[in-house]
């Protein structure tokens, strides 16, 4: 009996020990990554494997070490078995967007950061999900943009009926605090015309992807030849455009032209007017109106779907615009450079205002006074 209790306390002893070197081992990988000596840090945890493949911990620190070492293939193999063994954790699904955007993989990389919103995961990263996300989706659509005007010649000109792109809309007021709103619109109009099964909406970043790759001004996009070209490319049979104007005194006029893209004729004009508290009743007016103009018939479910109307005020909705176009003026070319550059500078430890200086310095692009994060500081040992 002697013996036995003996050896017991031996084995919880030995226990206790071997659990505490194996946690000063975790975290001393991670004091190798933070020191930016990645190729110690992967020895470290890859010895933490061979006792526990099943290990979170080891499994996602030898994925962000690889990381740095730019062996994204290595990388991604251990992230996503760590993904596996976590699916709540939102510092994986991060790195994992990280490898994918590099390898210039940006589908993969956009249904990964796409959880920047899943309130079943920890939230922890999901603010540089959400950056990344903007910057991915631009790099997508680049990339689409430069691959459809290579190949123009071979694009059908037949055209899908149900296909429908939404340009920027104009700003006609004299106060430019209101040009986030130039995108705003068109977001709205784009997310109540999806509610139509008869409809088609190209995503407005494609559009301007396309535009960007063309390098056309707001001048040539109104001529007709310059609006089918993009419409052809688009493959839309319609283009909807717009503008708007905001007085002092909070009044407010909304207008909409639908274009043939085969014809360069306008089909249809609305516009409709009211105060800026209700601009949600005067953009679902004037979609319902143009859904009748181009003679769809909806369902009653579909036309309550377009007459929801969110509880956020003018203002708080103009808020989140703004916040939104920050984001999306992300600067592609930079997002791309950066990346690109990434290991050979070393950058693990770059926080975001740390690029502030060396892309303020190129004026030419209003864009590119954004700051990006690139690489993010290695995330904290997990617990």
């Amino acid at each position: 009996m002697k013996n036995r209790t003996i050896i017991l306390v031996a084995l919880v002893l030995y226990s206790i020990i071997f659990l505490s070197c194996s946690g000063s081992q975790y975290n001393y990988g991670w004091e190798q990554i933070y020191s930016k000596n990645y190729n110690d840090a992967i020895i470290i945890f890859r010895e933490q494997l061979a006792k526990d493949r099943a290990n979170y911990v080891s499994n996602f620190g030898l994925g962000v070490a690889y990381y740095f070492t730019n062996n994204l293939d290595e990388s991604l193999r251990y992230l996503e078995e760590a993904n596996s063994l976590k699916l709540t954790n939102t510092e994986v699904k991060y790195y994992i967007g990280l490898c994918y955007e590099l390898k210039k993989d940006y589908r993969n990389a956009i249904k990964y950061y796409r959880y920047y919103n899943d309130k079943s995961l920890d939230g922890k990263y999901s603010p540089e999900m959400e950056k990344r996300l903007i910057a991915a989706i631009q790099l997508l659509y680049q990339q689409e943009a430069k691959n459809l005007i290579e190949d123009e010649k071979n694009i059908a000109k037949s055209l899908s009926d149900s296909t429908m792109a939404v340009l920027t809309f104009e700003n006609r007021s004299n106060d430019s605090d209101y040009d986030a709103l130039e995108k705003g619109f068109p977001a709205m109009f784009i997310t109540d015309f999806s509610h139509v099964p008869k409809i088609k909406v190209v995503e407005r970043l494609r559009m301007q992807s396309i535009i960007d790759e063309l390098n056309l001004s707001k001048t040539e996009l109104v001529e007709s030849q310059t609006l089918q070209r993009v419409g052809h490319l688009l493959r839309a049979k319609n283009i909807l455009k717009g503008g708007f104007i905001i007085s002092s005194d909070d009044q407010m006029r909304l207008d909409l032209a639908l274009i043939s893209v085969e014809s360069g004729k306008i089909l249809a004009q609305l516009d409709k007017a009211g105060t800026v508290n209700d601009f949600y009743r005067i953009e679902k007016d004037l979609t319902l109106e143009m859904v009748d103009r181009m003679g769809i018939k909806i369902s009653n479910e579909v036309r309550q779907k377009i007459l929801t109307i969110p509880t956020e005020s003018f203002f708080e909705f103009l808020e989140k615009i703004k916040m939104l176009d920050r984001l999306e003026k992300i600067s592609p070319k930079h997002a791309s450079a950066v990346l690109d550059e990434s290991f050979e500078l070393n950058l693990a430890n770059i926080r975001l205002n740390s690029l502030e200086t060396s892309i303020s310095d190129q004026k030419d692009d209003p864009r590119d006074e954004i700051i990006i994060q690139s690489l993010p500081t290695p995330p904290k040992p997990p617990k």
